[in-house]
């Protein structure tokens, strides 16, 4: 059974069911902060939930599978990857699709990922019998024009058909931030980093089976401001 709880990673502000933000590139907009730089701290956040949560500080020898896309979600798995790897995580990464497809940022940090060792394969490589400690799945983003096809799509299909531990970035891929649809295949997770703050579709109760247990990321955005800008949902 998987539960349905709210953890700070690390320190920032209470999650709350009624203290959400519709649309949080208007919140980053306004503080300037740089993509590159919102990944690293996503990054950094993903990876300290792995390892106190679910790693549990025995690191060496624990291998984990990071899935990742194309856009900014993608680049930050990428960043936990490469932080896991540092700790002496055994880390594999798969990619959804070539690097001509990819953003910049995250093209970067798959070019850094190669530069200390760490293999980086195209999904259709995930391997069929092997066992992993951890997933960190980073196909998707949030966004609901996103559309899921192709070797995303069968990526969440090998996600949802082993018995592994699974952490979500932002929004479980395939489920939608701003609505309660969701694709044609959603990632069962059992944790979910999201980022910033919540977002109005996770406290449905379909969102529920697939979220798992909430996890606030730590984006650096102004505790002080977090009483603005909000809707209320019930």
């Amino acid at each position: 059974m998987k539960t349905y709880t709210h953890t700070i990673i690390p320190e920032t502000f209470p999650t709350s069911s009624k203290r959400l933000v519709p649309n949080s590139t208007t919140k980053f907009e306004k503080y300037r902060t740089y993509l590159t730089q919102q990944i690293e701290h996503a990054g950094r956040s993903l990876a300290i939930l792995a390892k106190e949560h679910f790693l549990q500080h025995h690191l060496s020898g624990q291998q984990v599978a990071v899935l990742a896309g194309v856009s900014s979600n993608g680049g930050s798995a990428l960043v936990c990857a490469r932080r896991l790897h540092s700790l002496g995580v055994d880390v594999q990464v798969f990619m959804t699709d070539t690097d001509e497809r990819m953003a910049a940022v995250t093209l970067r940090q798959k070019q850094l990922l190669k530069q200390i060792g760490v293999p980086v394969h195209l999904g259709t490589e995930l391997p069929g019998d092997l066992e992993y400690d951890l997933i960190i799945d980073g196909i998707m983003e949030s966004s609901a024009t996103q559309k899921l096809c192709g070797l995303s799509m069968e990526m969440i299909h090998w996600i949802n058909a082993g018995n592994e531990k699974v952490i979500a970035i932002d929004l479980p891929s395939g489920l939608n931030s701003r609505s309660n649809r969701g694709a044609a295949a959603i990632v069962e997770a059992d944790a979910t980093l999201t980022l910033a703050m919540p977002k109005e579709s996770m406290f449905t109760e379909r969102a529920k089976h697939y979220i798992g247990s909430l996890y606030l990321g730590d984006m650096r955005v102004p505790s002080t401001d977090t009483a603005t800008d909000i809707i209320k949902i019930y």
